[in-house]
């Protein structure tokens, strides 16, 4: 099976005069052919918020609510998400690894299990059967579907030429399921921290689509959005497919190590109501969320959502996140918005869509966590943003997509991103090419960056990826007062049934110094 491909748009803050000055980071992937009995399904990151991705995978690549997937760079995975609503062709999606960062563009990939009816079909999650199957096969397939399981373990190391020395990475994730239990952990570690990071390890009991539903371990709900990670119960129960209401309780990891804390404890309430008519599917889900540290509040806010869509051509998405001050702190008092989204997509037939997005944000007050209150007001800003894309899709030539996005701060100032995005469709089966321009302005420098991609394949289980990056930038009225050029190549080659090796070698060329070169390599096993 041929890798999917990744398109890199980048979002440009202050924070890109050292990641341009500096290069990038390069790890792994897992871009190789799967086993027969697992499907790949890609899509790729079309935008995101602070805590939600937005992909261009849905109902007809047969994605629900609950499935994980993958996100990844080049050849580095950065973390994983899952799936919180769904439509035809686009799902909304949590973050679960919060120190990572995801960019437009980003690859998104998702394994799952596919077991044999006869010789010649195959029954995914979705199929009705609908078929006459011999008995034997219905046996087999009751048996296999009782227990099914999938993972990744991954060893990489890279060679760092600033600090002269190889670091090592080592990762896991799997997935197991039971009937209706379902067991699923993902970690990191690293040789320079040396410890093992948990992002996730929960257990489900039930089904989420009807009657009870409990989680345990490190908890996710996508009614509780801005909870973030805990540890604890998550019960829900659904009445038919209009209603459902729950409520978790637990503790907050540590937020650096993501170590077990209990001493800052949660506890959330939520309900949603779905309805769909003949014009119009809307959702609205409603939660009050409270944190609490040494037996005194620390946080509690009320939170409100709303997804729609309107025939097949318009879906639209309303958030607002409102904290509530019992007591004055800082210069808030009683209920205060903290955060609030409109975003809108609209479909002109299969080739034409546009998109909207409007946000701003304040960063919460805590009382007692985190900071202290008198850094908490210096940095009280309010951050807005507006983004506009148009995308044309044909499968004759591939896709392109115009882009801009305005972010204004309280302090006035403003940053301004403007993006191009041309993406070919497979030349002759055998590869690709991409180009993406950004143009970035704000009140600290001016700067082009221009990207260009070769993607091919290499027999029946090797993959190339070859990138060219050129990036101007300027600290005055000129974008072209300094040149930074990346050069970077990544092979991924399948051994065995469910062996991948791959390996990166970066080159960084700017006006300040000798080239740098970093290098990576690294191994997994699927399973």
């Amino acid at each position: 099976m041929k890798a999917p491909h990744v398109i890199h748009a980048t979002q440009m803050e202050k924070k890109m005069i050292k990641y341009f000055s500096l290069f990038m980071i390069m790890s792994s992937s897992l871009f190789a052919e799967e086993p027969p009995e697992q499907q790949n399904l890609s899509g790729r990151i079309t935008y995101f918020t602070i805590d939600q991705v937005y992909c261009d995978l849905g109902l007809n690549q047969q994605i629900i609510i609950c499935d994980t997937l993958d996100v990844s760079r080049r050849a580095e995975i950065l973390g994983v998400i899952v799936v919180s609503h769904v439509a035809n062709k686009s799902s909304v999606c949590e973050i679960l690894t919060p120190e990572t960062q995801f960019k437009l563009g980003d690859l998104v990939t998702l394994r799952r299990a596919l077991f044999p009816i006869s010789s010649d079909s195959t029954l995914s999650d979705s199929t009705q059967l609908n078929t006459i199957i011999p008995l034997a096969d219905i046996e087999t397939l009751k048996v296999k579907q009782n227990f099914t399981q999938n993972g990744t373990a991954s060893i990489r190391s890279n060679y760092n030429q600033i600090t002269d020395e190889f670091r090592f990475y080592n990762s896991l994730q799997y997935n197991a399921k039971y009937k209706k239990y379902r067991f699923w952990v993902f970690g990191r570690s690293n040789s320079t921290s040396k410890q093992f990071t948990l992002y996730q390890a929960k257990m489900d009991l039930g089904s989420k689509s009807r009657g009870m539903f409990i989680q345990l371990g490190r908890v996710f709900s996508a009614e509780l959005s801005g909870i973030g990670a805990t540890d604890g119960i998550m019960i829900q129960w659904r009445k038919r497919k209009h209603f459902s209401l729950g409520g978790l309780v637990g503790a907050q990891p540590d937020p650096e190590s993501f170590s077990p804390d209990f001493s800052i404890k949660k506890m959330g309430f939520f309900t949603s109501y779905e309805k769909s008519l003949p014009s119009i599917r809307f959702k609205i889900t409603s939660s009050m969320v409270g944190q609490y540290a040494n037996q005194e509040v620390d946080r509690e806010f009320f939170y409100v959502k709303l997804n729609g869509k309107f025939k097949k051509q318009l879906s639209f998405r309303a958030m607002g996140i409102f904290d509530y001050y019992r007591t004055t702190l800082g210069n808030r008092s009683g209920f205060n918005p903290t955060s609030a989204q409109l975003s809108m997509q609209y479909r002109l037939g299969k080739t034409l869509s546009f998109q909207s997005r409007y946000s701003q944000r304040m960063r919460p007050l805590y009382r007692s966590t985190y900071d202290s209150v008198q850094d908490s007001i210096i940095s009280d800003e309010l951050i807005s943003g507006w983004m506009n894309s148009i995308r044309i899709s044909n499968m004759k030539f591939g896709s392109v997509q115009l882009g801009g996005n305005v972010r204004k701060q309280s302090s006035g100032d403003y940053a301004y991103l403007a993006q191009f995005n041309l993406r070919s469709i497979e030349i002759q089966s055998t590869f690709t090419l991409g180009w993406s321009a950004n143009l970035i302005q704000n009140d600290l420098i001016k700067g082009v960056q221009n990207q260009f991609q070769y993607d091919r394949t290499i027999g029946r289980f090797g993959q190339i990826y070859f990138e060219y990056e050129i990036y101007h930038y300027g600290y005055g009225l000129s974008p072209f007062d300094n040149n930074q050029q990346t050069i970077s190549m990544t092979y991924n080659h399948k051994i065995f049934n469910s062996i991948y090796l791959y390996g990166t070698v970066d080159t960084v060329i700017d006006d300040l110094g000798d080239p740098l070169i970093h290098l990576f390599l690294g191994t997994s096993y699927r399973f």
